[in-house]
């Protein structure tokens, strides 16, 4: 058995929703990624600058959500947490939207990734999605 670099930090934790994940640091790359199920990725969306969702798209199901700047998304503003637009969604082909939107509105997902809509002008037809990271407590 291989000893763990310091750099690297990891724990698994318990979502509200009672399933387990593994949450890894690297503290090196200020890389945050929660690992939610194993298998190979047949999908990977860019959600935000730097916020990757990848999944297995034949069951519709998440395997690991990975921040790569972690740091900035921990620190609180003078109006609260620093928010996310999921601007990612906007070239996605509509069928790979909707999944995704159901995949990041549902456990797991939802338990690391909290969304809010906003709506530039009362008029506006479009809402845009916004998203905070929540960490959960091990």
């Amino acid at each position: 058995m291989t000893a763990q670099p310091e750099w690297l930090i990891e724990k698994e934790i318990t979502l509200p929703d009672g399933t387990t994940a593994l949450w890894s640091y690297d503290a090196e790359g200020d890389m945050l990624e929660v690992f939610f199920n194993q298998g190979a990725a047949t999908c990977t969306v860019e959600l935000a600058d730097g916020v990757l969702l990848c999944l297995d798209l034949e069951q519709t199901r998440p395997l690991s959500l990975a921040f790569l700047s972690f740091t900035p998304l921990t620190r609180r503003r003078e109006f609260g947490p620093p928010l996310l637009r999921l601007d990612g969604l906007d070239d996605l082909p509509d069928d790979i939207r909707q999944t995704v939107l159901q995949i990041i509105t549902s456990p797991p997902v939802n338990a690391i990734l909290k969304l809010f809509s906003y709506a530039p002008t009362l008029e506006a037809n479009r809402v845009e999605p916004l998203a905070l990271l929540d960490q959960p407590v091990a």
